[in-house]
């Protein structure tokens, strides 16, 4: 089952408005197909992303131009890592392949 939230812009007003808790997120590129799913603390892994993507052309969502993302937040960080391998498994049932950004970022 997808995240249900909706997409929000991968911006930096955006992502300081995220809570400090565990969760897991997936980054979409312009056309909101995914390029990458994770876990972490939201606030801190999502600015640790948009950072890399703004100072580095070669990192892997500036070259995929990731604009969206959405998240749900989870009641521990295993919980968060439980529901990421299932968003990752979901995506290679559905398209037979990894999100484009998966291994690299």
């Amino acid at each position: 089952m997808p995240i249900k939230e909706e997409w929000l812009r991968f911006d930096e007003a955006t992502i300081k408005a995220l809570p400090s808790s565990p969760g897991v997120y997936e980054i979409g590129e312009y056309s909101k197909n995914p390029i990458y799913y994770g876990h972490g603390i939201l606030s801190e892994k999502l600015k640790e992303h948009f950072e890399q993507k703004q100072s580095n052309p070669e990192y892997c969502f500036a070259k995929w131009k990731a604009t969206w993302f959405r998240y749900e937040e989870t009641e521990s960080m295993e919980k968060a890592e439980e529901r990421e391998k299932k968003l990752k498994h979901e995506h290679w049932m559905n398209f037979g392949y990894d999100p484009p950004c998966q291994s690299t970022a």
